[in-house]
């Protein structure tokens, strides 16, 4: 049988108001059914909500998977013959030009060990992110990143559970 997954979006549209996003996908023991999708894109200006002053705005964003039909704890060696989590999700918070040109986010996420579909998380993790942008001008940028990710339940052939410190800092210009 060949994996499923359940995704709910759910995001603060400006003044429309709240909006759902729902994608069903089925990919086949053969491979993928579809293309996999990119990250959602929040630069339409119409994604963010206002706060105070009218270049402020605040952001919230919620997305949640589901995977039914998942391996056993013992295949992904983390117990012992349970069927795994197949839950994921995240949940961000940002604050978009609290000062002038700079904004920051806070991004926090779960993927179950048996959530094996997302692209951008490894399964079986716990995410804590925090992501700062200052757009210098339109052709200049500096972005900084730190993340930590832990494993949610511990390797059996492990001394302790995996977690990762890591953090980027770019400068990007366009020509």
């Amino acid at each position: 049988m060949g994996n499923r997954a359940f995704i709910l979006l759910i995001l603060y549209k400006g003044s429309n108001g709240w909006n759902t996003h729902t994608i069903i996908q089925y990919n086949s023991d053969e491979g993928a059914s579809a293309v996999r999708r990119k990250p959602l894109n929040f630069s339409d200006e119409g994604s963010a909500w206002p706060i105070g002053k009218k270049q402020t705005q605040f952001l919230i964003g919620l997305e949640l998977g589901y995977a039914p039909n998942t391996p056993t704890d013992a295949s992904k060696s983390i117990g012992a013959g349970n069927d795994t989590d197949g839950f994921a999700g995240q949940v961000t918070f940002n604050l978009i030009n609290f000062m002038p040109k700079h904004s920051v986010g806070l991004v926090v996420g779960r993927a179950g060990a048996g959530y094996l579909m997302s692209p951008d998380f490894r399964e079986n993790t716990n995410l804590l992110e925090l992501r700062y942008k200052w757009t210098i001008d339109k052709k200049q940028k500096i972005e900084a990143r730190i993340r930590r990710r832990e494993d949610i339940d511990q390797i059996t052939y492990s001394l302790q559970a995996r977690v990762d410190t890591d953090f980027y800092l770019r400068y990007t210009r366009k020509f």
